[in-house]
This record gives C-alpha cells, sequence and structure tokens, in this order.
C-alpha cells in the first residue's frame, strides 16, 4: 500500500493475555509528491521556476472485523503535521430490528431486501501533544450530520 522508496517498522503489540508478540513491517514510511511548493515566472525575461513539494508518510492499516482503519501521519515541507484517518472495508449489516419497519428502517439503509446497513459513528481519540514552535496551533473536528427524514 505504500509507494516508491518505502522503509518498514515492525511494531510490538500486546495479546489478549499481555504478552508481547511483533508484527512484521506493520509501520510504513515512504515519500509522496505534494504538488507546486513554489513557482515563478519572472515577466521581464519569461524564466520559468517551479519547486515540487514533497511529503515524509508514516502509515499503518488496522483491520477491524468488517474495517480497515488506514492511518497517516503527513510531515510537509512547510512544517505542517497532518494526521488523517481514512476508513475503507466493508459494510456493517444486520437485520432490521423488531418493530421497524423491514422497508424503512428508522436507523440505517436498505443494501437489499431485508438487510440494513445501519448508520453509525466510529469515534477516534489521539492525543498529539503539538505545542511544535509555541501554541499557536490549529485543529480542525468534523463531524456527521444525519438529513432530516423527507416524510
Amino acid at each position: 500500500d505504500c509507494l516508491g522508496h518505502i522503509h518498514y517498522f515492525d511494531a510490538t503489540l500486546a495479546d489478549s493475555n499481555g504478552e508481547p508478540y511483533t508484527v512484521s513491517k506493520a509501520i510504513c514510511m515512504h515519500e509522496e509528491d505534494d504538488g507546486i511548493l513554489w513557482k515563478h515566472v519572472e515577466y521581464r525575461n519569461g524564466h520559468n521556476e517551479s519547486r515540487r513539494a514533497r511529503e515524509l508518510v508514516i502509515s499503518k492499516i488496522c483491520t477491524v472485523v468488517n474495517y480497515e482503519y488506514l492511518l497517516y501521519i503527513r510531515f510537509k515541507l512547510n512544517g505542517e503535521i497532518e494526521f488523517e484517518i481514512r476508513l475503507s472495508g466493508e459494510l456493517s449489516t444486520n437485520l432490521p430490528s423488531a418493530g421497524e419497519d423491514p422497508e424503512k428502517p428508522s436507523y440505517g439503509v436498505l443494501c437489499a431486501p431485508g438487510v440494513n446497513a445501519q448508520i453509525h459513528q466510529h469515534m477516534f481519540c489521539a492525543r498529539l501533544d503539538m505545542a511544535v514552535d509555541g501554541d499557536e496551533n490549529t485543529v480542525s473536528e468534523i463531524d456527521v450530520i444525519g438529513q432530516p427524514d423527507p416524510s
């Protein structure tokens, strides 16, 4: 899942009894192109220069039942550090609950007759002590809000 020149790190984890075990190649480090970092055309003589941006990417993919959680930390040339979580995998499905209209579940979407893909959220907690160059940093939170029932 990593690109280009790659370095893998092993990870030591704890099993259900608290005993350590090692996962080989659990964490990946590689560089990616990040578009144009700088560009200028000198209007007097038409001289054109640009520099590509690169980012150092540390990534890990965790499989939990039907989901894959893709975790990325990106170190950018402008000093920005970005932490991103992507979700992939398969729908988590169930039967509509007792008392629900089997044709229109209250808390999901029918993806096949009698198969409900329930609406739910994934909550993540990450502790990042990011006092980088002082305390003037930015945090963004994105929340999912359901649409009102059209009926």
